[in-house]
């Protein structure tokens, strides 16, 4: 839509009225017609977060018309009415173009135990509702768990999780989620370079006869965020490598001291023993737990690497294994995109069984025990 006038800024307004103040943002437009396809709710807790959820909502927003709710949770004490501003979103492209409207929420005290219901109030109505949730999961996961089960479509971002995050992820997932209801990781897209590039190896039947010989994953990574010993985003992956390849958890979960890291005993389907090891890594320049090697390797001399060139998106591709050629080659991956990333899993949502199954394979490594 193109502005015949400008409609007024940015204005503060009682949540009560919101809906009003957008309508006459949209009328002094000179057209009050509108498309809504979705409503985008964004959760964050922190000023850069929800710097950040504004920015990506405007990027997305002009492929994906609709309300952006931005959510900030503040403290919880004491008794505070909810902060609302309300705009609309221009086309960053085409100057004079809205796309969409905003609602800044701003929800402190005793109101944050009412989340799910003050979204429900500003909610467009007839569309589809799409929560992501910026930064950590709280460990009493009330608000996630309310505001979840009213989506149509969760988003995470496990690059800014911790390993506790993980077992409420999978807590909710397990007995809550609806078979319709799509639930992906920002994260886990960019993943797919690693997990596509280390099933390459074994296009070839001989290193296929490899893969099954192995007996080790070591998951190298920048250090993770808050002192844990690995990072969601290695937990992730190697849940993944583990129910790709059928690995077995033990009864007894236990995190054995590795140099710079820690080791779990899984099992292969054959009985055989199998080590999983995290390794810190240091490398400045790299986000918190960014994968830096994935090294994939047996007793006899099989060994399939895939190892980040310095802090860069360059990954060095090699190996060896009995009877099969292994050419050394030189991978790129794709930049961090947020938004890029969020169009994406707004474009074709999707209940991801793959991530689903890595959760659950990985959530039961991390319930128990010392993280650090």
């Amino acid at each position: 839509m193109t502005a015949t006038s400008v409609p007024p800024g940015p204005i503060d307004v009682p949540i009560d009225q919101a809906e009003s103040a957008l309508n006459r943002a949209w009328l002094a437009l000179g057209d009050p017609s509108r498309t809504r396809t979705l409503n985008l709710v964004c959760v964050c807790q922190t000023d850069e977060e929800l710097a950040y959820a504004v920015h990506a909502a405007r990027d997305v927003i002009p492929g994906h018309p609709g309300r952006v709710i931005v959510v900030k949770l503040e403290s919880p004490v004491g008794d505070a009415p909810v902060l609302t501003r309300a705009s609309l979103l221009e086309d960053v492209s085409k100057p004079g173009a809205y796309v969409g409207e905003s609602l800044v929420l701003t929800v402190r005290g005793t109101a944050r135990e009412h989340v799910a219901t003050v979204v429900e109030r500003v909610l467009a109505p007839g569309v589809p509702v799409v929560l992501w949730w910026l930064g950590d999961v709280p460990d009493e996961p009330t608000a996630f768990v309310r505001l979840a089960d009213r989506s149509d479509v969760v988003t995470v971002d496990s690059s800014q999780i911790d390993l506790t995050d993980l077992t409420t992820l999978q807590r909710y997932v397990t007995p809550r989620a609806r078979p319709t209801q799509s639930i992906s990781d920002i994260e886990w897209l960019r993943l797919r370079p690693w997990q596509e590039s280390l099933a390459r190896f074994f296009d070839d039947p001989a290193t296929l006869a490899g893969l099954h010989r192995c007996e080790s994953l070591e998951l190298a990574f920048h250090t993770p965020a808050r002192g844990d010993f690995a990072s969601a985003k290695a937990a992730l992956f190697a849940g993944w490598f583990a129910a790709r390849s059928r690995l077995k958890t033990p009864a007894s979960i236990r995190w054995a001291p590795r140099e710079n890291g820690r080791a779990l005993w899984l099992s292969r389907p054959d009985g055989q023993p199998f080590a999983l090891t995290m390794t810190v890594d240091p490398r400045p320049g790299l986000h918190e737990g960014a994968l830096t090697r994935v090294t994939l390797s047996s007793a006899v001399g099989d060994r399939f690497e895939l190892e980040r060139e310095g802090a860069s998106r360059v990954i060095a591709w090699r190996g060896a294994c009995a009877g099969a050629v292994l050419p050394e080659a030189v991978l790129r991956i794709g930049p961090p995109d947020t938004p890029r990333m969020l169009r994406r899993l707004l474009d074709r949502p999707e209940r991801d069984e793959l991530f689903l199954d890595a959760l659950a394979m990985a959530a039961p490594w991390f319930l128990r025990g010392d993280r650090r």
